[in-house]
């Protein structure tokens, strides 16, 4: 594991789709799924994705995964 200290997510830091899209990964769903069921585009998804991965610091979807379990955000 990684010691470095992240500081507090102290507001929501997330769109309202932007959770969605992600609430619905950690569920397992494909990029293609998702965008289907939320009647957006793919890349709008991988978007958004890229997005979060920023926000959290995280390098690969699976890092991206552990830091949205660690805040309760999934």
């Amino acid at each position: 594991m990684n010691d470095v200290v992240r500081p507090p997510v102290t507001r929501e830091p997330f769109s309202g789709l932007q959770r969605e899209i992600m609430v619905l990964l950690a569920a397992g769903l494909t990029d293609a799924a998702v965008a289907a069921r939320l009647r957006v585009s793919q890349r709008t998804v991988q978007r958004h994705v890229r997005r979060t991965m920023a926000q959290l610091d995280a390098r690969t979807r699976f890092e991206l995964g552990i830091r949205l379990a660690e805040l309760r955000l999934v």
